[in-house]
């Protein structure tokens, strides 16, 4: 099993609802690529050390996902850049 910590900084506008569908479609395209979520952790809105796609302020949230076999990120690479909603993100193998 690999585990993966992801780390995601989002929009500080977004409204619950807005939030709950970015995380079903990020979910969806986790599980595509063989993976789930099996902790998600809001840590709250932060200041932003600098400007990032002009939001001084963001979201941050850290998940654990657990994937089978080693996965091959470059659709979720995709899907998570061309995301309005998502600033920044990372992702560490644990």
């Amino acid at each position: 099993m690999n585990n993966y910590e992801f780390i995601i900084l989002t929009r500080p506008s977004l409204d619950k609802e807005k939030l709950e569908k970015l995380f079903k479609e990020v979910i969806e395209e986790i599980e595509k690529i063989s993976g789930k979520v099996s902790k998600k952790e809001e840590l709250g809105k932060k200041t932003l050390a600098y400007p990032i796609k002009k939001e001084t302020k963001a979201l941050f949230w850290v998940w654990q996902l657990e994937f089978e076999k080693s996965p091959k990120f470059s659709n979720l690479n995709t899907f998570l850049n061309r995301s309005s909603g998502i600033i920044r993100y990372l992702m560490l193998k644990r």
